[in-house]
C-alpha cells in the first residue's frame, strides 16, 4: 500500500468513528467537531500529497578540502560553497534543505571535478546542474614570516595640539603563514581604516588587521593597540646674544651686526613660562669660520635648555655680518 493511501484509509476510518460516537451529541455541537476534522484532515492531505510531488531548488552547499598534509596549504581560495540545482521530492528536499551535506575537495587531485562529486550528494535527489565545475588547487610549502603592521589612520588634532609621543602599533608586528609565494611578496600587513578626531590626550585603540587574504594565509593576532599622546602647545621667543668663540680674549677682533638673534619656538602650554625664565637659550658663532669665511656672514648654532618639550625652533636673523676683523698674524 503506498503512503498516499495508507493515509486515506487511516483518516477515512477515523472520520467514521467520530461520526458515529457524536449521535448523541447536540448538533451544534457535532456539527463544528466535524468542520475543524476537515479542514485538519484537508491540511494533512495536502502536505502529504505535496511532499510526494517533485520540485527544483537551488541550494548552496559548504565545502571541505581533504587530503591536504599538515606542511602544505593552498594558495588559491578554494569555494567555500558549491551552487547546486537539485530535483527530487518534497520530503527528500526537505531532509537535504535543513541537512546539508558537504562536499569535500580532494586537494591531492591535480583538477578537482566539483560535479562530480555533487553527483553523490544524495541518493533521493537529481543533480541538474552546479556551479562551479571545477577547482584547480594549487599547493604549495607552508611558510611563516614575520611582517611590519602598517596603520592605516586619520587622527586629528585640534590646531594647538601637538604629538608628544608619536602613533605606534602594539604588537608592531606579525606572524604570517600560508604558501610560500605568498609570504615572500608580503611587505607589511594592513590595518583597517581608523578615524580619532579632536584627540587631546593619550589614546588607546583596539584596531583590526584586514582580512584580505582569509583562508589561504593565517594571522597571529586579529588586532593590536594603537597608543598615541597629544598635548598643547604654545608660541614663544626670546632675545639673547651672540657670542664669539674661540677668539683670542685679550683683545677684541670681531663685531657682530646685529649681536643679537631673536629665537622662536613652540613649547609644551604647561612649560611655557619655565622656557621664558630659564636662560639656557643661546647662541654662538665660531671664530676659526669667521677667519675662514669669505661671504662676509656667518650663522650662528644654538643651545637650547634640554628638559624643555620644544617644537619648531627658528631664528632670526639666520646671518650675522661681521666686520673689525684684524688678523694678528
Amino acid at each position: 500500500m503506498s503512503l498516499r493511501e495508507n493515509i486515506l484509509t487511516r483518516l477515512s476510518s477515523a472520520i467514521a468513528k467520530l461520526s458515529s460516537s457524536e449521535k448523541s451529541t447536540d448538533s451544534g455541537e457535532v456539527g463544528g467537531g466535524v468542520i475543524a476534522i476537515c479542514l485538519l484532515v484537508s491540511g494533512l492531505l495536502w502536505f502529504a500529497f505535496s511532499m510526494q510531488e517533485s520540485y527544483p531548488l537551488v541550494m548552496n552547499f559548504p565545502t571541505e578540502v581533504i587530503n591536504l598534509d599538515d606542511d602544505k596549504v593552498l594558495a588559491t581560495l578554494p569555494p567555500s560553497t558549491v551552487r547546486v540545482q537539485i530535483v527530487g521530492e518534497g520530503v527528500s528536499l526537505f531532509q537535504v534543505y535543513y541537512n546539508p551535506p558537504t562536499i569535500s575537495l580532494d586537494a591531492s587531485q591535480p583538477e578537482i571535478d566539483i560535479e562530480a562529486a555533487a553527483l553523490s550528494l544524495s541518493s533521493s535527489v537529481r543533480v541538474e546542474s552546479v556551479t562551479p565545475k571545477s577547482y584547480i588547487p594549487i599547493v604549495e610549502q607552508k611558510k611563516t614570516r614575520r611582517v611590519p603592521v602598517r596603520l592605516d589612520a586619520d587622527i586629528t588634532l585640534p590646531e594647538s595640539f601637538e604629538f608628544t609621543d608619536l602613533p605606534r602599533l602594539i604588537p608592531d608586528s606579525v606572524d604570517v603563514t600560508g604558501g610560500a609565494s605568498i609570504i615572500d611578496s608580503l611587505q607589511y600587513w594592513p590595518t583597517e581604516p581608523v578615524d580619532a578626531v579632536g584627540v587631546r590626550d593619550s589614546i588607546s585603540i583596539s584596531v583590526a588587521l584586514k582580512d584580505t587574504l582569509s583562508g589561504i594565509t593565517e594571522v597571529s593576532t586579529s588586532q593590536v593597540t594603537l597608543l598615541a599622546v597629544a598635548r598643547e602647545f604654545t608660541g614663544g621667543q626670546v632675545t639673547v646674544d651672540v657670542d664669539v668663540r674661540g677668539a683670542p680674549s685679550d683683545k677684541k677682533l670681531v663685531t657682530l651686526d646685529p649681536s643679537t638673534i631673536t629665537i622662536r619656538f613652540r613649547v609644551l602650554l604647561e612649560q611655557f613660562n619655565t622656557a621664558l625664565q630659564s636662560g639656557q637659550f643661546s647662541a654662538t658663532v665660531n671664530y676659526n669660520e669667521i677667519r675662514s669665511d669669505t661671504t662676509g656672514s656667518v650663522r650662528p648654532y644654538l643651545s637650547l635648555p634640554p628638559n624643555l618639550e620644544l617644537r619648531d625652533v627658528d631664528y632670526f636673523p639666520e646671518t650675522l655680518r661681521y666686520y673689525n676683523y684684524l688678523s694678528t698674524e
